[in-house]
């Protein structure tokens, strides 16, 4: 996991994330990952339960790329 931690008090589920954290540049440059689970993991005392979180942000750094030229019909 990533900037997520989870615990469990009774039957309530507590999620603590830095929303300031500096976020990892994802595989397309078009966002910033801030924290994730990295899939769905077991909630700690929970046994059976499973959680998938991801929070990301827009990449205000991201340039869209160029598009090639059309093709001149002969």
């Amino acid at each position: 996991m990533k900037n997520v931690t989870m615990k469990t008090e009774g039957t309530k589920l507590f999620i603590e994330i830095d929303l300031e954290a500096d976020g990892e540049v994802s595989s397309t440059g078009k966002s910033l990952n801030i924290a994730t689970t990295r899939g769905n993991v077991e909630i700690p005392g929970a046994p059976g339960l499973r959680i998938g979180i991801n929070m990301f942000r827009s990449n205000p750094d991201y340039v869209e790329p160029a598009k090639p030229a059309a093709k001149k019909a002969a």
